[in-house]
């Protein structure tokens, strides 16, 4: 287990033993300027926030206002980014059904996907995962394929999702880690399948459009509070720290990550 992973560990086993209520501690405010951004981190601690077609990278938000900006408008708005893998970032257009792979200091690779020759013809989300590979949900086909960025092939794809949903739903959001992928399909919770894109359960948590795997738990912020629910038990805790309007949290080297309407916060969470 690397570094990043013990920070990992550490955390939220403060957060499971934690009272009903947290404190926040701010460190630092980053304003946003557009009503249609949103955040994510990486597990080095570095900061993105997509605004329209342009990502702007803080890669010491702690530390630093020093950010870095990518943009490629002809492409678009950026639909998604998945940094899972900080050296190759995923960068997702849906206009024109393209991802592109930019390098940790967001200059663009060779490194293009066009899905339409692959016979995928409508990605609608995409995460980054082990061993050079990505899982993309295509809407076309209601399918999530596993691609392999090294051979340039897709590998593995999944049952239909509405035949495993059980009704028709929609999709939301899509992560993934070592042990398997993480579908949210809002009507009836959060699909998980296993590496090779086998279902295996379903997380019952509805109307979830953002959350975090780490440490086999998914966490998400509802109803003024961090939920963070087992993958493998039937166990969940939650931290009330009243704040309204938050579309995102993240957690990374001890502190949190809290995008609200016009804002993300970076804070400790202290117990």
């Amino acid at each position: 287990m690397n570094y990043w992973k013990y920070i990992a560990v550490y955390l939220l086993s403060l957060l499971i033993v934690a009272p009903a209520w947290g404190q926040l501690d701010t460190i630092k405010t980053i304003r946003i300027r557009d009503a249609k951004a949103f955040m994510t981190t990486d597990h080095l601690g570095a900061l993105y926030i997509v605004e329209r077609n342009e990502i702007q990278k803080y890669p010491q938000p702690i530390k630093s206002n020093k950010r870095i900006r990518f943009s490629d408008p002809q492409n678009g708005d950026i639909a998604h980014i998945d940094p899972f893998n900080p050296l190759a970032i995923v960068v997702l257009y849906k206009p024109f059904n393209q991802i592109l792979i930019i390098d940790n200091q967001l200059n663009t690779t060779t490194n293009r996907i066009e899905p339409e020759q692959l016979g995928v013809m409508d990605i609608q989300l995409v995460s980054a995962t082990e061993q050079n590979m990505l899982w993309m949900y295509d809407q076309a086909s209601d399918r999530l394929y596993r691609y392999n960025l090294d051979t340039r092939r897709i590998e593995f794809q999944s049952q239909i999702i509405t035949k495993l949903a059980g009704q028709e739903v929609s999709v939301a959001y899509l992560t993934s880690d070592m042990n398997g992928v993480y579908l949210s399909c809002p009507e009836v919770g959060i699909l998980i399948f296993d590496f090779f894109g086998n279902y295996r359960k379903r997380l019952p948590e509805k109307n979830i459009q953002r959350f975090q795997v780490k440490n086999r738990s998914v966490i998400f912020y509802r109803n003024q509070q961090i939920e963070i629910h087992d993958i493998e038990k039937p166990e969940s805790r939650k931290v009330f720290l009243g704040i309204d309007e938050v579309t995102n949290i993240r957690l990374e080297e001890r502190h949190v990550f809290i995008q609200t309407s016009d804002n993300v916060i970076i804070g400790r969470l202290n117990q």
